[in-house]
């Protein structure tokens, strides 16, 4: 998934997700407004995926 323009990461990996950053093996990646939504939709969805 493209989470900001300079990175595109596997959701699979992502650990964490907060205001602004999502986190993936310690690493911080910044959050804009412009991908916001549609991440943290994704990031819902694969962690409550994972739990069934």
């Amino acid at each position: 998934m493209r989470c900001h323009q300079n990175f595109i990461v596997n959701m699979c990996h992502a650990d964490n997700i907060s205001k602004g950053g999502l986190m993936v093996s310690r690493n911080r990646i910044p959050l804009p407004k412009k991908y916001d939504a549609e991440v943290r939709r994704l990031y819902r969805e694969i962690l409550f995926e994972e739990v069934d």
